[in-house]
């Protein structure tokens, strides 16, 4: 009987697991919604004056120490997800063996 009760729950939960939450509808007041600007002034229709950046192209020199940089940060992020994607893998590659070299 407890048997049977426990494998009702399992099979009733893992269905459930499936399926999508209930939702209760209620009715919700409108919220209120405020425009900021760039400084966090209410309104928002003034333009916003941008002279105070500057800005100004990459030198050649500039641009292949950027580019160099990138490609190192990249390399290093590629070696440390290759090493976490092995290391995840060990188990999984473990019970293959096991399941194959078992008698």
């Amino acid at each position: 009987m407890k048997t049977l009760l426990m494998m009702a729950v399992v099979l009733v939960s893992s269905v459930l697991s499936f399926t999508a939450p209930l939702v209760l509808l209620r009715q919700r007041r409108p919220r209120q919604v405020i425009v900021l600007n760039a400084r966090g002034a209410k309104g928002g229709s003034k333009r916003d004056d941008l002279s105070a950046i500057e800005s100004r192209d990459m030198t050649r020199e500039e641009m292949k120490r950027f580019n160099e940089q990138s490609a190192k940060d990249m390399d290093n992020g590629m070696a440390v997800m290759t090493a976490a994607s092995l290391f995840v893998s060990l188990p999984i590659l473990y019970l293959c063996w096991v399941a194959f070299h078992s008698d």
